[in-house]
């Protein structure tokens, strides 16, 4: 199994898209865009498979994928990020000098490359209401 783990502070790229970057201010000159991260890791595993979309056109997808994402309040470890969710589900609140601000995790078959989706959810609007937070992004295939 191979993992992907992307980590850094949410803004967007030059061309609006949703990107981390190491930086907290947003700024769009140093940011990688998550999407492209996704495309590139795939393309270089062999893991993008294609199939038949209306007349003639092919779809990229990932097969089998496993995808985690955490937003937190500061920039943190996936250990710490891990460990501010598993206080939150056991003790209702946070106990750590990290307040986790989201979670979201899919296990599906089938991660859309080119609409940036994972079993209908629209990953970039998803991820665009976390502007400004940190991120530990962690897809597993």
């Amino acid at each position: 199994m191979s993992e992907l783990h992307i980590k850094g502070w949410l803004g967007t790229d030059y061309d609006g898209m949703v990107a981390t970057s190491e930086s907290k201010d947003n700024s769009s000159w140093d940011s990688k865009a998550i999407i492209k991260q996704v495309e590139s890791f795939a393309e270089e595993n062999g893991m993008t498979g294609k199939y038949k979309r209306g007349l003639g056109g092919r779809k990229s997808y990932i097969e089998d994928v496993s995808l985690r994402i955490y937003f937190t309040d500061k920039e943190c470890t996936l250990d710490e990020a891990v460990e501010s969710l598993l206080m939150f589900q056991f003790s209702g609140e946070v106990k750590t000098d990290i307040a986790l601000r989201g979670y979201s995790e899919y296990t599906i078959t089938g991660y859309s490359v080119e609409d940036f989706s994972i079993g209908g959810h629209d990953l970039e609007y998803e991820m665009s209401n976390h502007i400004g937070e940190y991120i530990n992004f962690i897809l597993e295939c």
